[in-house]
């Protein structure tokens, strides 16, 4: 056998034996990486919920304990699809309001978060951002608090109880956009145009998307299939 078929035959077998162990590595790993990714979640709809401020270092442990205390999954059929969402739930144990899944196109990529809205079914409680793949410093910003509580409070139906929305403004609220339909906006990010635009459809399209949660809010009917039983 000569020494250049020696080496072939030797870097095919360094090469599958390799790929066997980055296999075996990232499936022993995979467990790991889901609740990884389930408490990240839960930290970020607890985040919405107000539960936890932004910036805040809490265990693994005080996420399920608050999650499970506080949120419940749920659910309701509408046109034969299930939309699923978190009740909110206070100290006294009534339900406070709730959080839905935000997804949105972004600049880049799609941005994933969650929006929780208050008892009365058409008012912004918090919202949080854990995925995006928006420009450091610029769209990037959306994960940031001074972004994120300018939602506050922010109202998605008009006087009339008309559904409207929340809407990104093109820079401050305030220079663009009439008094009287300020409470459908927050202010926009200075050099992210266009993650502010992809945002606006993405939030709009999702809480219209939800509406039919939203009505049974507002209605005061909280008959909602529990998903954790």
């Amino acid at each position: 056998m000569s020494d250049n078929t020696k080496s072939l035959i030797f870097t095919i077998v360094l090469c599958v034996a390799c790929s066997l162990l980055l296999t075996a590595a990232s499936t022993s790993l995979r467990p790991v990486q889901q609740k990884n990714i389930l408490l990240n979640r839960q930290q970020n709809i607890l985040k919405a919920a107000g539960y936890i401020n932004e910036g805040s270092a809490i265990s693994k442990e005080q996420t399920e304990k608050m999650f499970t205390e506080k949120i419940i999954p749920a659910s309701i059929q509408d046109n034969n699809n299930d939309l699923d969402f978190y009740l909110k739930y206070d100290d006294s144990g009534d339900v406070s309001g709730y959080i839905i899944p935000l997804e949105s196109n972004g600049l880049w990529g799609k941005i994933y978060g969650y929006i929780a809205l208050k008892k009365d079914g058409k008012t912004v409680s918090g919202v949080s951002i854990y995925q995006h793949q928006e420009t450091p410093g610029l769209g990037g910003e959306i994960e940031k608090s001074k972004f994120l509580n300018d939602f506050k409070n922010k109202v998605i139906t008009d006087k009339e109880g008309k559904f409207q929305g929340i809407k990104i403004a093109k820079g401050k609220a305030s220079n663009s956009v009439s008094k009287a339909d300020r409470v459908h906006y927050v202010d926009g990010i200075s050099g992210a145009t266009l993650t502010g635009k992809y945002l606006s459809q993405g939030l709009v399209s999702t809480l219209n998307e939800y509406e039919p949660v939203s009505e049974k809010f507002r209605e005061g009917n909280y008959d909602f299939k529990d998903k954790s039983k």
